[in-house]
């Protein structure tokens, strides 16, 4: 075991080499579409999420697809399915409670045989196309208050079949160890959290360090720990922030170590930023 396991590694970054650090796509996309990884939060008073319909915005008609969200505990387990039918360009969806206080979803479309075939036949290109959903993830702090929006992290991942029971397939693949830091600088008054979400099958672990605190030019190895964090595949974990003032570095083997930050204020009870970096 000790053995295939680097072999099948090193095969690995030989035949996706020129996609790194995610697979190659399959070569027949048939029905198949990839998904982006988003976060729910139980604890709001609203989320939405904005789906795409591909076919339609290729085609400025439209088209019918039947969205669906897949949900996923903070272990990466498989919570169950929303399914949200319409032909619009964009379709706001009401996102139901999957049973979890916190979760992570995708989100695939799927059109019937007979709508593919007769769009293929009017667009031949579209054949040869493979659909990425990036989508939009609204969340609303109180009632009183508007919807924030943020995309989600590239993930790349797809259900194994329309009907699966939750099984998926990644196209993210873990790298060498490198660092992160977030284009933001946290203030001591601000409560934050820095939700990190794993696309991958494996597990990976997340180290988040206080990057240069003081204006010091410190090494990694003396950069100070605010958390060691173990993500399981599909799962999701938590990092909450106060009283810290300055950047954060985060050091993982994730393809993209990009947590998705909410800033809170306890002045401004009905609102928060949210977003990427």
């Amino acid at each position: 075991m000790s053995v295939i396991k680097p072999l099948r590694s090193t095969l690995g970054r030989i035949v996706h080499r020129r996609s790194l650090p995610y697979t190659s796509l399959p070569l027949r996309p048939g029905d198949a579409s990839f998904s982006d990884q988003f976060l729910y939060r139980g604890d709001l008073a609203g989320h939405r999420f904005v789906a795409e319909n591909t076919l339609a915005l290729l085609s400025g008609e439209a088209v019918p697809v039947t969205h669906r969200l897949s949900f996923f505990d903070v272990e990466g387990q498989f919570l169950g399915h929303q399914d949200t039918p319409s032909s619009r360009l964009f379709t706001a969806i009401d996102v139901a409670d999957p049973g979890a206080e916190l979760a992570s979803y995708i989100h695939t479309s799927h059109y019937g045989p007979d709508i593919l075939r007769a769009f293929c036949a009017a667009h031949p290109t579209a054949a040869n196309l493979r659909r990425l959903h990036r989508g939009y993830a609204l969340y609303r702090r109180s009632g009183r208050s508007v919807y924030a929006a943020v995309h989600g992290n590239v993930g790349g991942i797809r259900l194994a079949g329309w009907g699966a029971a939750g099984r998926t397939r990644h196209l993210a693949r873990r790298r060498g160890w490198f660092l992160y830091t977030p284009q933001i600088r946290f203030a001591a008054d601000q409560k934050v959290s820095l939700y990190l979400l794993n696309p991958c099958r494996q597990r990976e672990r997340i180290t988040v360090m206080q990057a240069t605190p003081s204006g010091q030019a410190l090494s990694r190895s003396e950069l100070p720990v605010l958390s060691r964090l173990s993500v399981p595949g599909r799962g999701l974990r938590c990092c909450r922030l106060e009283g810290i003032s300055g950047y954060v570095t985060l050091r993982s083997r994730l393809p993209m170590c990009r947590p998705l930050i909410f800033i809170e204020a306890d002045g401004h009870p009905d609102h928060f930023d949210v977003f990427h970096t």
